[in-house]
């Protein structure tokens, strides 16, 4: 949903596993939020170690290379070290906020339908970090692992990557799957380096609305897509691109010292 509204069709086409089937290879990054994941979580996908101190030796890359090819995460012994280091350390920040992420579901997969404007249906799938469900209350949250959890920084993250579409579609998903539950969303953001500091962040009603749209915009174009089986790139056409406001202001203030 985030490449369909960020990029284009054609990068949504390519990143489905049962369309294109070549989602982008994990980052030293993502790897790193993977194994943190597993750590707090107490589950996820499967990791293999590679007893090198880093990739830059042919052998660590052909063994990073083969855990990718049978489909498990690669993750050098020094970053596994580092990030128990640091989960420990989460894990303490965590529980004197009255948080304990080995209680409540985990890793759960929910499937569900979205109509568009014109009645067509999107096959929906996604999978929550963590659910706590109380009577008809549900909590939803998602753990992100970041260089900076400063709000404003992350802030800026929440509508890069794509968070806002994802906090939307999961509201929406708990509130079709289970009935009358009444669903609120958190982002736990961690940081791996010391002082190892965590944000605990919900989403306001302004940040809601605008994942919602973009949910939204994205079941519009996958429907449209899938009906006509025509993934476009960026644009088929010649576009005309203005100057942004910023880059006229800057000008001005710089022609006349102001």
């Amino acid at each position: 949903a985030a490449k369909l509204v960020s990029q284009s069709p054609a990068h949504a086409w390519l990143a489905h596993p049962r369309l294109g089937g070549q989602p982008p290879l994990p980052t030293a990054q993502m790897s790193l939020g993977t194994l943190c994941h597993i750590l707090l979580l107490g589950m996820g996908p499967p990791i293999r170690l590679i007893e090198a101190g880093d990739w830059r030796t042919k052998a660590a890359r052909e063994q990073r290379d083969g855990a990718l090819a049978d489909g498990v995460t690669p993750i050098l012994e020094c970053d596994h070290s580092r990030v128990l280091h640091a989960t420990r350390k989460i894990r303490d920040h965590l529980a004197d906020l009255g948080i304990d992420l080995s209680t409540g579901e985990r890793e759960v997969t929910a499937m569900w339908t979205e109509r568009d404007v014109d009645t067509r249906v999107a096959q929906c799938r996604g999978r929550m970090d963590h659910l706590v469900v109380d009577g008809d209350a549900a909590l939803i949250t998602d753990l992100k692992t970041s260089s900076c959890a400063h709000p404003r920084a992350f802030q800026r993250s929440i509508v890069q990557y794509g968070y806002d579409i994802q906090a939307a579609a999961y509201v929406s998903a708990i509130s079709k799957v289970r009935l009358g539950a009444r669903p609120r969303f958190r982002w736990i953001v961690v940081e791996l380096d010391p002082p190892y500091s965590v944000l605990i962040a919900r989403p306001a009603e302004s940040m809601l609305e605008l994942g919602r749209g973009r949910w939204h915009q994205a079941i519009q174009l996958w429907c449209r897509c899938m009906e006509l089986d025509h993934w476009p790139s960026y644009s088929e056409t010649e576009v005309v691109l203005e100057a942004p406001a910023w880059a006229m202001q800057q000008h001005l203030e710089e022609e006349w010292g102001t």
